[in-house]
């Protein structure tokens, strides 16, 4: 498999985990909730295939306002074009385990997209990008989210 672009054309699906938690929490961006949204990347580096035949990449693409954005893409090649399959920002330590703790709260419906872009602003400013930190905002805001839910 060939695997050293230095710029590639990648698919969000909007009903897979990068549309649903890595992109709404980590950099405050909603897809749409139809249809696959086309991204490019570029001034891509650390081309890496893990051990699942997926592809690890760091690459800048642009975010709302135009706005330089880099992250750390993993990318499944199973059908072109590329699917991201989740994105984490590179600054942070414990990214890897924010994705596993958002994965399953959100497939049952615990917390949803506008929750993530509710709490991105604390995730930009440190208070929720880490694994304990997220653990809190998600209690403190249980009962809150099931009311909304109309779970109680």
């Amino acid at each position: 498999m060939s695997f050293n672009e230095k710029n590639m054309t990648v698919v969000v699906m909007p009903s897979e985990h990068a549309a649903l938690d890595s992109f709404p929490l980590r950099y405050g961006i909603r897809f749409s909730d139809e249809e696959k949204t086309q991204i490019d990347l570029f001034d891509c580096k650390d081309h890496k295939e893990t051990r699942n035949k997926r592809l690890k990449v760091t690459a800048n693409f642009i975010g709302q306002d135009d706005e330089i954005l880099t992250g750390r893409f993993i990318l499944s090649d199973q059908n072109p074009p590329r699917t991201v399959v989740t994105v984490i920002r590179p600054d942070n330590e414990s990214e890897d385990s924010l994705s596993d703790l958002l994965t399953l709260p959100r497939k049952k419906k615990k917390i949803s997209v506008e929750d993530l872009l509710e709490w991105h602003p604390l995730y930009l400013k440190g208070a929720a990008n880490t694994f304990e930190q997220l653990i809190e905002l998600i209690g403190k805001n249980m009962v809150w989210l099931a009311k909304r839910n109309k779970r109680i």
